[in-house]
């Protein structure tokens, strides 16, 4: 029997059976879509937050401004602690170098402000000397000779209070020598030549009374200068002496100064009033006006040396072109008596005593703790004592500013 199928509203056809309708197809399934909810008044849009990553750690940029800051804290605390800690040891350490000694013996009057300190470890392999010993003054001679002290430099005043050393030890009585330790390059010729007139005088100052001078590294120029008045000079054989030469020197910046516009201009009262000016040239006359200045100092130096070291000046002049000798050539030239260190400086002295061991003192000033602080030099000092020493090893040559 055929199924007739029709659609559904159509009239089914005479006379048939009506024909079952067809099933219709389900409806489809809701889906509920809840929209987001908008924000309130005034409250800002919520955001996801960051996923974490490798590089960042989940830390927010307010975190990591927190830890960066939590880390550079503990860096400058540290720097903080460490630069105190190499100040306290450089105080330390400048405390225990004044007044440079370890005893004293004997003191001045209530009226002079300095006494004699005694300094029992210059001398270790010596006994311990009777208190009539030959007492013999200990004088360092340290950095760039200059008539004025540099206040902060540790051995600015070096030249200065070696002055003042050996003018105290000529006008005391129970002085019989000195000893003249020396590590410079040399520096300026008048203050050279003040502390060289001082040690002929105290040689004239009483019967006996020696000199011996030590030279250190270096005793170049000015420095050799001062040791020339000693009865002995002992160096060592890596030693750098001589030197003997004077200079003056300046610098011209008129060139450059023109190149950027800038013009000197100075009233003087004569042509030569303005002479080494940076920003003039030199004229010829001014030139041979300086060469004569330096010629007459470079004699004196010459004739110095050579009346120290009892040589001709005509030796002294083929040593005198500026060069640097080794201790063992300047033994071989005649311009020191001896090679060693400081033991062989200190037996000659006490061959000159009869081979009696001298004490060796200084002069000492007295001072406040409240002093003591105060003083540039201190603090000078106890820098140098904190702070590493950068200097490379090897031999550094004497300062083209120091030279003579």
């Amino acid at each position: 029997m055929d199924t007739v199928v029709f659609k559904p509203g159509s009239e089914p056809p005479a006379g048939g059976h009506a024909a079952e309708p067809a099933p219709l197809p389900p409806p489809p399934k809701a889906t509920i879509v809840v929209p987001p909810a908008a924000p309130s008044r005034g409250e800002p849009p919520r955001e996801k937050p960051p996923r974490a990553s490798a590089s960042g750690g989940g830390r927010g940029p307010i975190a990591r401004a927190w830890h960066g800051c939590l880390l550079l804290s503990f860096f400058f605390s540290a720097l903080v602690v460490a630069a105190a800690f190499s100040l306290v040891l450089g105080i330390r350490g400048c405390v225990e170098r004044l007044p440079d000694a370890l005893g004293r013996a004997g003191a001045s009057s209530a009226d002079d402000p300095f006494q004699t300190t005694e300094l029992k470890a210059l001398d270790p392999s010596a006994k311990t000397p009777p208190r009539d010993a030959p007492r013999v003054v200990y004088v360092p001679l340290r950095g760039e000779i200059a008539s004025r002290a540099l206040s902060w430099s540790p051995d600015g005043d070096s030249a200065p209070e070696a002055l003042r050393q050996i003018r105290l030890a000529a006008a005391d009585p129970d002085v019989s020598g000195l000893l003249l330790d020396i590590d410079s390059p040399g520096g300026e010729m008048t203050a050279s030549d003040t502390l060289h007139d001082a040690l002929m005088r105290f040689r004239r100052s009483g019967e006996g009374r020696r000199v011996v001078a030590r030279l250190g590294a270096t005793a170049a120029s000015g420095a050799y200068y001062v040791a020339a008045a000693a009865d002995w000079i002992v160096a060592s054989d890596t030693t750098l002496t001589g030197s003997i030469g004077v200079k003056i020197e300046s610098f011209n910046l008129k060139q450059l100064a023109e190149s950027n516009g800038v013009r000197a201009v100075s009233i003087v009262s004569g042509p030569n009033k303005n002479i080494l000016s940076p920003f003039e040239d030199l004229a010829d006359g001014q030139r041979q006006m300086l060469q004569k200045m330096v010629d007459a100092l470079h004699a004196r130096f010459v004739a110095v040396v050579a009346a120290g070291r009892h040589m001709e000046e005509g030796r002294v002049k083929g040593l005198a072109d500026g060069r640097l000798l080794l201790g063992a050539e300047a033994l071989r030239e005649g311009l020191v008596d001896q090679t060693g260190q400081l033991e062989e400086a200190t037996e000659k002295l006490r061959s000159y005593f009869g081979g009696k061991t001298p004490r060796y003192v200084r002069y000492t000033k007295r001072e406040s703790v409240l002093d003591m602080f105060s003083d540039p030099a201190f603090w000078g000092s106890a820098v140098r004592e904190a702070a590493p020493s950068v200097r490379p090893a090897g031999v550094t040559a004497p300062s083209a500013r120091a030279d003579r």
